[in-house]
C-alpha cells in the first residue's frame, strides 16, 4: 500500500505543476491579444486572401467621406446591433481603408 502522506504529496506536486503551465498559457494567451488584437482579422484578409465584401466596403467608404473616426464608426455599429466581433472586423477595415487613403470609385 502507498503511505497517504506520500499520495497528496504526489497529488499536491501534480496539482501545482498543472496549475503554473496553465497559467502561464493562459498569460501567453491574454499577452498576445493585448499585443496584435487584430491578428484574426489580419490573418483572415492577408494571409488566406479573403475579399471584403463589397457592400461592408461601400459603407465603410461612406463613413470616411463623412470624416468618422474609428470609434464613432465602432459606437455607430455596436449601437445598430451588430455584434462586438463584427464591429472589430469593420473596425479592421477601416482602418485598412484609412492607411490605403480610400477613395470611392463613382
Amino acid at each position: 500500500m502507498i503511505d497517504p502522506a506520500t499520495f497528496f504529496k504526489g497529488v499536491g506536486i501534480f496539482i501545482l505543476i498543472i496549475s503554473l503551465f496553465g497559467g502561464m498559457i493562459f498569460w501567453m494567451i491574454y499577452l498576445f491579444r493585448k499585443i496584435a488584437p487584430d491578428f484574426k482579422y489580419w490573418f483572415k484578409y492577408n494571409v488566406l486572401n479573403k475579399k471584403y465584401n463589397e457592400k461592408d466596403v461601400e459603407r465603410l467608404l461612406d463613413y470616411h467621406q463623412a470624416g468618422w473616426s474609428i470609434v464613432q464608426v465602432k459606437k455607430f455599429l455596436l449601437i445598430n446591433g451588430f455584434s462586438m466581433d463584427r464591429a472589430r472586423e469593420f473596425c479592421f477595415i477601416y482602418k485598412q481603408i484609412q492607411r490605403k487613403g480610400g477613395k470611392k470609385n463613382e
